[in-house]
C-alpha cells in the first residue's frame, strides 16, 4: 500500500504514467505547471478583479478630496480668523468664520487620510489574492463586460457631509 501511495504522489497509476487532464484532476502538478481553473475559481477571480477596479476608483476619489482639503486649508490659514467664509454642508451653504471652518476641514482631512490607509491595505490584500490565484491556476485576465466603478458617496468613504467651501 505504501508503494501505491508513493506512485500516486509521483503521478503513476497502475504502472503507467498519468498525463494531461487526469494528472491535473488528482492534483499532481510538476514544477511550473498550473492547474486549470474551475468555475468557482474563475468566478472568485472575476469578483476580485471587479473589486480591485472599484477600490482603485474609491482611492482616486479620496486622494482627490484630500488634495482639495489640503489646498483649502493652506489658503484659509493665511486669512484672519474672523473673516467670513461659506462652507457647503449637505448641499446647503452655511456662513461661518475661518476659525470655525478650519477644525472641520482638519477633521475631514484626517478622516480621508485614514480611509486612504484602509483602502490601500485592502487593495494590497486583494492584489495578493489575485496573484495567488493567477500563479496557481490558468486564468484569463479578462474583466467582466461593462464592469464600472460606482461613484463613492461621502458616507461610504467615511468622510462627513461637508463638500465645499467658499471664502
Amino acid at each position: 500500500e505504501t508503494e501505491r501511495k508513493h506512485r500516486a504522489v509521483k503521478g503513476v497509476e497502475g504502472g503507467r504514467r498519468l498525463r494531461g487532464p487526469k494528472r491535473r484532476r488528482i492534483g499532481i502538478m510538476s514544477a511550473g505547471e498550473r492547474m486549470v481553473a474551475s468555475a468557482e475559481v474563475r468566478s472568485e477571480y472575476s469578483q476580485l478583479r471587479s473589486s480591485l477596479q472599484q477600490l482603485y476608483a474609491k482611492l482616486g476619489a479620496l486622494e482627490s478630496d484630500k488634495s482639495e482639503h489640503e489646498l483649502v486649508l493652506a489658503q484659509l490659514r493665511e486669512l484672519p480668523g474672523d473673516r467670513r467664509a461659506w462652507i457647503q454642508i449637505g448641499g446647503a451653504l452655511c456662513e461661518q468664520t475661518v476659525e470655525q471652518i478650519i477644525p472641520i476641514l482638519t477633521g475631514n482631512l484626517s478622516a480621508a487620510s485614514s480611509s486612504i490607509a484602509k483602502l490601500t491595505e485592502e487593495l494590497r490584500s486583494t492584489e495578493q489574492r489575485i496573484g495567488e490565484l493567477s500563479s496557481k491556476y490558468v486564468l484569463q485576465d479578462v474583466l467582466p463586460g461593462g464592469a464600472s466603478s460606482a461613484p463613492v458617496s461621502a458616507q461610504e468613504s467615511g468622510t462627513s457631509q461637508v463638500t465645499g467651501l467658499l471664502a
